[in-house]
């Protein structure tokens, strides 16, 4: 399995070995990166690994003829340019009159930016923080912005409320006045009508 992160990369794997055969694999390390991790033989009965670890330039990071079995074995190295490393493990066995079985061995691997020296440090950590905090502080500035801005639409839109409002009201009333108004010419005229026919 292999997880990449922000700063770095992991790979982390379990080997099972049937027969006595090598395996190899290969990391493709960037410039300025603390690589680390370790290696456990799990599971061996007579048997282990012997552990090799080098770059293609010949460079060998770790060397190890005889990994101590169900025990974690680390290591850590720097690396200031891009290269490939590749990791040989290599089944041994310990005593050739006893029987053996090769069991599986664990790695775990993890390369991270090396935030020691201050040039990878700014670019890696202080620059892209520095970018992030303009861009909020400039999201920040716009938002403010909006804010103020809605804030004097509601204030607008609180007097224009407030103008239909006062509109509908005196509308209202002048509208019951006048029902009122014909209502009463209404009673008026039919009262007159009644009395002219003499019903009342």
């Amino acid at each position: 399995m292999i997880f990449v992160l922000y700063l770095g990369i992991i790979f982390a794997e379990i080997f099972s070995v049937r027969r006595k055969r090598n395996i190899e694999v290969e990391f493709d390390v960037i410039e300025n990166k603390i690589c680390k991790g370790y290696l456990k033989p799990i599971n061996c009965k007579n048997s282990s690994f012997k552990a090799v670890l080098a770059s293609e330039s010949g460079s060998v990071y770790l060397s190890n003829e005889n990994l101590p079995v169900d025990t974690e074995t680390h290591f850590s190295f720097n690396i200031s340019e891009p290269k490939v490393l590749s990791m040989v493990l290599t089944p041994i066995v310990i005593d050739e009159t006893q029987p053996h079985t090769f069991g599986e061995i664990e790695l775990n691997f993890s390369a991270q930016f090396d935030t020691f020296k201050k040039d990878v440090a700014k670019k890696v950590s202080v620059e892209p923080a520095m970018a992030a905090m303009t861009k909020l502080d400039n999201l920040l500035y716009e938002l403010n912005n909006e804010s103020e801005y809605l804030a004097h639409r509601m204030g607008s839109v609180d007097y224009e409320h407030r103008r239909m409002f006062s509109f509908v009201t005196v509308f209202s009333v002048i509208t019951l006045v006048i029902y009122f108004g014909v209502n009463s010419y209404e009673l008026y005229s039919l009262k007159k009508f009644f009395q002219k026919k003499k019903m009342i």
